[in-house]
């Protein structure tokens, strides 16, 4: 590191309200690169060296692996735990096998999420109600007796 002791006073600074509860040998100095506030014999010592930095560095490398791989153990953890997860071929939502429908239903691996099976059994309900209803009365009914020769 610049050994040059005009460069040392050239990387403090301090604020008039931290100096005046304090004085000027107080902790008021603040030196750049550092997030402390520190007394000015403090402040003007250059103990910021190259190797303490490297060793910083060093330790935030190791910190940040560390954290990474515990996130991806966390990770694979979660997916261990979770059964398969697939698509409803009708409508493209995520379907879980655990999910349950208002029914009692409840979706077999690829197959239709319960939302879109509820649709599917009321619209076949009601074509069935309606065939039904056809043929025994109204127009359709008489017709399609008309048509028979009944």
């Amino acid at each position: 590191m610049n050994s040059d002791p005009l460069t040392a006073y050239q990387k403090i600074a301090t604020q008039l309200d931290r100096l005046r509860p304090h004085g000027p040998r107080g902790p008021v100095w603040w030196r750049f690169g550092r997030s402390q506030w520190q007394p000015i014999t403090d402040a003007l010592t250059d103990t910021g060296t190259e190797d303490e930095y490297d060793a910083r560095e060093e330790q935030r490398r190791q910190e940040r692996g560390a954290a990474r791989a515990l996130g991806q153990q966390h990770r694979r953890e979660e997916l261990g735990g979770l059964k398969a997860v697939w698509e409803c071929p009708s409508c493209q939502a995520d379907v879980e096998p655990d999910t349950e429908g208002l029914d009692g239903y409840r979706p077999t691996e690829g197959g239709l999420c319960p939302d879109c099976q509820h649709t599917r059994r009321e619209e076949a309900q009601q074509s069935v109600t309606a065939e039904d209803m056809a043929s025994t009365n109204g127009i359709l009914a008489r017709l399609k007796a008309r048509a028979e020769g009944r």
